[in-house]
């Protein structure tokens, strides 16, 4: 069966969106990303039960259980914030919206407070600690020094959560609370091994608030038992173990609890053509 999902912001539809396509037990079952059209296209069976995950850099991801049918077009709203830079050389302008997972802005207040040695100072700038509100369509918009980290409090979901404020002009909410993985370092698409000789790649987890991240945010997985995969010690290793090909998946870590607020994770983040010969 041929489905489409058409990922749109604004009426106008959105390329480069990664849509994810789980079967019932929560196991990838397909990726595609979205072209011009902002269309992507997945073949999935009749009558069974699929979650639909759609995720890009700038927007919260969101997660669908789509009543499937043959040659359906979906649209899948994604919001996304329009960002303005700070006059000021010194901070960072946090904008847009948190929503949740079925796109619906989240109107929270956020509590904000800044480690030990940054002081209160001017007026709409946060320097040491403070609430902050949406507007009344859910937007936020407030200004942090660049390069802190701060502790936000009263996320429902979280007791409180760490953020940092990256060293850039602008930042979008969702990047700032709930930072997406960006680039994983060099791997290749395809890798051809001897059976029981080892590769191993040097991983750099990069995120979208200018950190780098913890290897426990991803796993990794593989198509059969041709090859093994693990992640340790800051590398991706490689082991060839019978002829044949398989394909070794990078993946983010699942969080269940966190998923209900729309954090960046499950998404299928880089795959390799293993071929052992």
């Amino acid at each position: 069966m041929i489905m489409f999902i058409r990922a749109v912001n604004l009426n106008a539809p959105v390329q480069g969106v990664t849509i994810t396509v789980y079967d019932s037990e929560g196991a990838i079952d397909q990726v595609s990303v979205s072209g011009d059209d902002g269309k992507a296209l997945v073949d999935v069976q009749e009558d069974l039960n699929y979650y639909v995950r759609a995720s890009k850099e700038g927007t919260v991801t969101q997660i669908y259980a789509l009543p499937l049918q043959n040659n359906a077009v979906y649209d899948i709203e994604m919001i996304f914030p329009s960002l303005s830079p700070s006059s000021d050389p010194e901070r960072c302008r946090i904008q847009g919206y948190i929503v949740n997972v079925l796109g619906e802005p989240i109107k929270w207040p956020l509590k904000i407070s800044a480690f030990e040695g940054v002081a209160r100072s001017k007026e709409g700038v946060i320097y040491r600690d403070a609430t902050v509100y949406p507007d009344n369509s859910g937007e936020y918009d407030f200004e942090l020094v660049r390069g802190v980290s701060y502790v936000v409090y009263d996320i429902p979901n979280y007791s409180v959560r760490v953020c940092h404020a990256p060293d850039t002009s602008s930042i979008a909410i969702q990047d700032f609370i709930f930072p997406t993985i960006t680039s994983l370092g060099n791997l290749p698409d395809t890798l051809t091994v001897r059976p029981d000789s080892d590769t191993a790649f040097v991983l750099t987890i990069n995120l979208s608030n200018g950190l780098e991240g913890d290897l426990s945010l991803i796993e990794a997985s593989t198509s059969n038992s041709h090859v093994e995969a693990h992640i340790a010690s800051g590398y991706l290793k490689i082991r060839g173990i019978s002829v044949g090909n398989s394909v070794v998946s990078i993946s983010q870590v699942i969080d269940v609890e966190e998923d209900l607020y729309g954090s960046l994770r499950g998404d299928l983040l880089h795959s390799i053509a293993v071929e052992v010969i």
